[in-house]
């Protein structure tokens, strides 16, 4: 049992969803594999997109605070292009994801990580 005192509020709700139901029904609700789940759990670094962090906050209700963003920018490739890093801080500054703004602009969703990971141009 982990101790939820010291914990963020994200991790101290998935200690609680644990101890509850189980990250099995937590995976089937939010389609995000067990591992990855004990991963930020545990504050361990796992292969994983960062995408995951917005789903989890939004499922358990929570504002982002700063461990979210402390963690966010942990788990993002740092980019090369400048074009891509100022596409990506645009896109993250207003709160969208890599599939959000696809499905605006109607490209695929690797297109754009492609364009911000800086290994193609629009």
């Amino acid at each position: 049992m982990t101790n939820t005192s010291d914990l963020c509020p994200l991790r101290r709700k998935l200690a609680h969803y644990e101890n509850e139901y189980g990250f099995k029904m937590l995976q089937q609700r939010t389609d995000i594999e067990q591992r990855t789940l004990r991963h930020i759990l545990y504050n361990t670094r796992g292969k994983y997109n960062h995408v995951t962090l917005d789903i989890l906050y939004e499922f358990f209700h929570l504002d982002k605070d700063e461990w979210y963003q402390e963690n966010r920018r942990k788990w993002i490739k740092p980019t090369e292009s400048i074009l891509g890093a100022i596409f990506r801080a645009k896109r993250m500054e207003k709160g969208w994801t890599p599939e959000q703004v696809a499905k605006m602009i109607k490209m695929s969703d690797r297109a754009i990580k492609r364009i911000e990971a800086g290994e193609t141009l629009p």
